[in-house]
Parts: C-alpha cells; sequence; structure tokens
C-alpha cells in the first residue's frame, strides 16, 4: 500500500496542473464551463482517495516522516473545496481564476507532499 501511496502522486500532480490550465483558460475567456466543476471533484476525489490511503498507512505504523506532510494534505483539500464554496453569484470568469490559483497552490502542496514523504 505504500507503494501506491507513494506511485500515485504524479498522477495527482498532473491532473492538478491540467485543472489549473483549464481554469485559466476558461478564467480568460469569462467562462465557467460544468466540466471545470466536474474536473474539481475528480480531482478531489483523488485527494481524497490518496487521504484514506495515507490514513490507513499511519493506522499501520507507517505514518509520514515529517508533520508536515500532514498539513499539505489538508491544505490541498481546503484550496480545492473553496471555489466551490463562493458564492452563487460570483462571476464566471472569477470563479475560473480562483480554481485556476487554487489548481495551482495544490500543484505545489502534492510536490511538497511527495518531499516531504
Amino acid at each position: 500500500m505504500t507503494e501506491l501511496h507513494a506511485a500515485a502522486w504524479p498522477v495527482v500532480g498532473v491532473g492538478l496542473a491540467i485543472l489549473a490550465a483549464a481554469a485559466a483558460v476558461a478564467a480568460v475567456s469569462g467562462r465557467a464551463p460544468a466540466a471545470l466543476e466536474w474536473m474539481r471533484r475528480a480531482a478531489l476525489a483523488l485527494i481524497v482517495a490518496q487521504a484514506a490511503i495515507g490514513l490507513a498507512l499511519a493506522a499501520r505504523g507507517a505514518a509520514p516522516a515529517e508533520l508536515l506532510h500532514w498539513v499539505y494534505g489538508i491544505a490541498i483539500l481546503v484550496v480545492l473545496l473553496a471555489p466551490g464554496s463562493l458564492p452563487h453569484d460570483t462571476s464566471a470568469a472569477r470563479r475560473s481564476w480562483v480554481l485556476a490559483a487554487g489548481s495551482l497552490v495544490a500543484v505545489v502542496l502534492t510536490w511538497r507532499l511527495w518531499a516531504s514523504g
């Protein structure tokens, strides 16, 4: 299970990078297509699956080497949940920019998660 948890980070990172790019394109065009929300939810599902594996590993005694690993994991969830909690009257462009920024931050945090082991 440790190998699965470690091997999945590139998939998550690339998925988040694609989400950030798609959200930036949507923001520039002033739109927020429904596919972006689907992509955000898919990214959240991947992160939750990773967290579940990580929690199972920790319960078995294989906790991460650094406490920051937990902080980064929680931060990724927060930055991906934030765009979904924007008021409904938020413009499509603004919603897309928030998603692009949050996804980009999540990419960096995903890399830090991998580095903090």
